[in-house]
């Protein structure tokens, strides 16, 4: 669970649009799915370590941010936990908690 939740963080900082679906949950009603977007538009590109790097964290929209902001106020995404089940998403979680601290600092 923590692999698909850092990637949800991941596509929204670099705005995946996500995938509608219905939720599983409760059979009922739509909602964001981001996982096939990750696979799909940023894992399989073999370049997520270049795009990271080359980021524009000078301009990040104030929308993204929100969204990042509430995935890094969960007890379930800090580096230490994600690392726990993946070495990689705890990196790339990591990246998100400065992220959105570099934001906070810069504005």
């Amino acid at each position: 669970m923590g692999v698909r939740v850092t990637l949800e963080a991941i596509c929204i900082m670099m705005q995946k649009k996500p995938k509608r679906i219905t939720n599983p949950e409760t059979g009922k009603g739509k909602i964001d799915d981001y996982w096939e977007v990750a696979q799909k538009e940023v894992l399989s590109q073999g370049d997520l370590l270049d795009q990271l790097k080359k980021y524009d964290k000078e301009n990040i929209p104030e929308k993204v941010m929100k969204k990042a902001i509430i995935y890094c106020d969960r007890e379930d995404f800090t580096p230490e936990k994600i690392t726990y089940g993946s070495v990689p998403a705890g990196a790339l979680c990591k990246w998100v908690h400065a992220m959105v601290k570099f934001d906070a600092v810069a504005k």
